[in-house]
């Protein structure tokens, strides 16, 4: 897959993304290691070639009560630097089969 805009380096946080309200329940709770997709309207102002434009595909680290930590496994940075893990509360992921 290709590579997604312009990151901060591996090890500094991203930005935070843009809420969308209301947010549904989840339906389908995370569990590390679950394959997943957030859509690029989260991060709109972020360039992003996987998945035909639409968002990014992402692995779930870990899950707290409301979030989870991500890893980026196609999305690279400028410098060909793996995205760092990324916090992102549990409405934004989409679970993947």
């Amino acid at each position: 897959m290709a590579p997604c805009g312009d990151h901060p380096p591996p090890g500094i946080a991203r930005p935070a993304p843009r809420a969308a309200t209301p947010h549904p329940p989840v339906a389908v709770r995370p569990t590390a290691g679950s394959a997943a997709f957030i859509a690029r309207e989260h991060w709109p102002d972020e360039q992003c070639l996987e998945h035909g434009g639409a968002g990014w595909t992402v692995i779930v680290r870990s899950v707290s009560q409301h979030t989870a930590v991500v890893d980026f496994p196609h999305a690279r940075a400028p410098s060909g630097a793996p995205f760092a893990p990324t916090r992102v509360p549990l409405y934004m992921l989409r679970m993947q089969p």
